[in-house]
C-alpha cells in the first residue's frame, strides 16, 4: 500500500528535530566545559571558558521557549535514576562509585518537585523572569556537579521555579479599584 500525503515534509520535519536536538547537546556540552574549565574543575584556558559559557547562556536564554518544554520530562528521568541510585548505592553509570541512598532518595524528591514546577513553563509565552529561573535553574544543577552539592543546588532549584512561579500568579491577578 502506498502512502499518500508529503513523505518529503515528514523526512525533513525528522533531520530538524534530529539537528536541533545534537545542537542542544552541543550547547549543553559547551556549557559544562566552559563552567568546569572557568571554575577551575579542568585544566584548560580560561578566557575561551568563560566565552563558552556567556555564548551558551545567551544561547539558553534565547532558545529558552523550545528547551523548557523538555525539562519536566527530563526532571522525571532525573527523578528515576535517582531512585534507581537509591536502590543500588551507586551511580547508574558507574557502579565503582557509591552514591548516598539518602543522597539520591532527597534528589528524587527534588526533582519530581522541579519536574512539577518546571510545567508551568510548557504552556504560557516565557517572560524575563521565567527564562533568568530557568538560567538560575540550570546555573544550579552544573553548580551542583562541580560542588558536589547535589541536595543544595537542587533545593535552590526548587525555590527558583517556586519563585517563577509566585511571580507569574502576582503579574497575571487583575488589580481592583
Amino acid at each position: 500500500m502506498r502512502h499518500k500525503g508529503p513523505w518529503k515534509k515528514h523526512v525533513v520535519g525528522g533531520l530538524r528535530i534530529t539537528g536541533l536536538m545534537i545542537a542542544g547537546f552541543l550547547v549543553f556540552g559547551l556549557l559544562l566545559w566552559g563552567a568546569a574549565v572557568a571554575f577551575s574543575k579542568l585544566p584548560g584556558p580560561k578566557g575561551p571558558a568563560w566565552v563558552a559559557l556567556i555564548v551558551a547562556c545567551g544561547i539558553a536564554v534565547h532558545t529558552a521557549q523550545r528547551w523548557a518544554k523538555a525539562l519536566p520530562g527530563l526532571l522525571i528521568l532525573a527523578a528515576f535514576n535517582s531512585l534507581v541510585s537509591a536502590g543500588t548505592g551507586h551511580l547508574i553509570n558507574n557502579p565503582r562509585v557509591p552514591f548516598p541512598r539518602e543522597v539520591a532518595l532527597g534528589a528524587a524528591l527534588l526533582f519530581l518537585a522541579s519536574s512539577v514546577l518546571s510545567a508551568q513553563f510548557y504552556d504560557r509565552r516565557l517572560g524575563t523572569v521565567d527564562r533568568i529561573a530557568l538560567l538560575a535553574y540550570v546555573g544550579f544543577m552544573v553548580w551542583g556537579w562541580l560542588s558536589k552539592l547535589l541536595l543544595t543546588s537542587l533545593t535552590l532549584g526548587v525555590v527558583v521555579f517556586v519563585l517563577a512561579w509566585v511571580n507569574h500568579r502576582f503579574r497575571r491577578r487583575p488589580t481592583t479599584q
